[in-house]
């Protein structure tokens, strides 16, 4: 679809993923300009014109007065069949809370909750369907279907059972009560269309599929992401998992194979098993020469770019294995479209690994550890610890300080910690 220079749709959306979030946009607002629809997605007027008609006489769930789009509820668009990864979320024996809660703390701490699920889920490309009660049902895949959708899910999944642990402190302080979330998550066929009648009606995925993410959340432990063996062969082996055998779901009749997701896997070399590089080629001279010199004292920097599939990582991975030959250290840093919100994620992933760290680590351990890997590179201060536990593992005791600094201001000195760090790692 053609689009304005610089306009959000550039990026390999098609007219269809276009058109289910524009659906989803209007959906939501109930009314927006012609004019606003495009500047939103960056369209030219053909493509808006086109955009606009779609919506208008193909879809037929909007009408056009004065230039405004109208969400038109009494012609509701036809249901669709596809694959959907479903998260179903539940606080952990929310029966109790809401008989021992004043009704009022009760709202407050089940809104306090929707709040970070939202957070977590739109950062995600997730789609939150429905509240229901205490119970939050989240869409990947639809209104718009993205790559690995169902990863996308346990990510989410994982930081959402983080993020209640970080609030645990505040919400047993605030409401005397122990608050912990549990997730299921599920891969399959549903269809998606209008449910309900002219004055309500919701676009929800009917079919086993949203049904079967309930009962695995309700067979979930406390505080963990469950997954069924769909879902599962869709990671790629991208994190590592428990198997938790066949179980039959409470009140389903259905039996799935499921797992407890623990955590991201660390990064593999992917050199092994593959033929001899030819060392006469010139980016691989290149290379060699920039470690060369940097072996010798100077600092390079080398950006490696190019079309997809032209060997680009299997450059890196040889002078990955390079450097290790010649007893150097190699510290991979990743970025990932996953953690496009948070910059220094992949600083964060790699002290975390590196000092033994994982999202269930006790903050007497984060300090422990961290403050050792600090003192390794000759950095003792407290504020510089409380910097970095922050970073690494934000709303633990010793992150207190940091967090009481400005946003712009913390960033700053993050930044400065890092490089003084990675300065004395490099030392020798």
């Amino acid at each position: 679809m053609p689009c304005a220079n610089g306009g959000k749709a550039q990026l390999g959306t098609g007219f269809e993923q276009i058109l289910d979030a524009a659906i989803d946009l209007l959906r939501r607002r109930g009314r927006i300009t012609v004019r606003a629809l495009g500047r939103e997605f960056g369209l030219d007027a053909p493509a808006l014109a086109d955009l606009t008609h779609e919506l208008v006489h193909g879809q037929r769930i909007a009408r056009e007065e004065a230039g405004v789009l109208l969400w038109d509820a009494s012609q509701p668009a036809a249901a669709e069949r596809r694959q959907l990864t479903v998260m179903f979320c539940d606080l952990v024996d929310s029966t109790r809370l809401a008989r021992t809660l004043d009704p009022e703390d009760f709202r407050e701490l089940v809104q306090r909750y929707q709040a970070e699920c939202d957070r977590v889920v739109v950062a995600l490309g997730g789609h939150v369907a429905q509240y229901l009660g205490d119970g939050i049902l989240v869409y990947f895949g639809h209104p718009l279907a993205q790559e690995h959708d169902a990863e996308r899910a346990v990510r989410a999944g994982l930081e959402l059972v983080r993020a209640m642990s970080r609030l645990a402190p505040a919400l047993r302080s605030r409401f005397g009560a122990e608050v912990q979330l549990r997730v299921g998550i599920h891969t399959g066929l549903a269809v998606i269309g209008e449910v309900g009648h002219a004055l309500r009606r919701e676009t929800l995925a009917l079919g086993e599929t949203p049904h079967l993410a309930a009962h695995i959340q309700a067979a979930a432990e406390p505080g963990t992401v469950f997954v069924s063996e769909d879902t599962l062969r869709l990671l790629r082996g991208r994190f590592v998992s428990d198997d938790r055998g066949e179980q039959v779901l409470k009140n389903s009749g259905s039996s799935l194979r499921l797992a407890r997701i623990v955590g991201e896997r660390e990064p593999v070399d992917t050199s092994a098993g593959r033929s001899t590089l030819l060392e006469r080629e010139a980016p691989w001279q290149q290379l060699l020469a920039a470690w060369r010199d940097a072996s010798a004292g100077a600092c390079r920097v080398v950006s490696l770019h190019g079309a997809a599939g032209i060997g680009k990582t299997r450059l890196v991975d040889e002078l990955r294995a390079s450097v290790r030959a010649e007893s150097g250290e190699v510290m991979v840093l990743r970025c990932s479209p996953f953690h496009r919100h948070s910059a220094l994620h992949p600083f964060a992933q790699h002290i975390a690994r590196r000092s033994g760290l994982d999202a269930d680590s006790p903050s007497d351990e984060v300090g422990e550890r961290l403050r050792s890997l600090l003192a390794a590179a000759g950095i003792e201060s407290e504020d510089d610890l409380s910097l970095l536990a922050e970073l690494v593992a934000p709303g633990s005791a010793h992150a207190a300080t940091a967090t009481k600094l400005p946003p712009v201001e913390l960033m700053r000195a993050t930044q400065d910690l890092l490089l003084r760090w990675i300065t004395a790692a490099s030392a020798d």
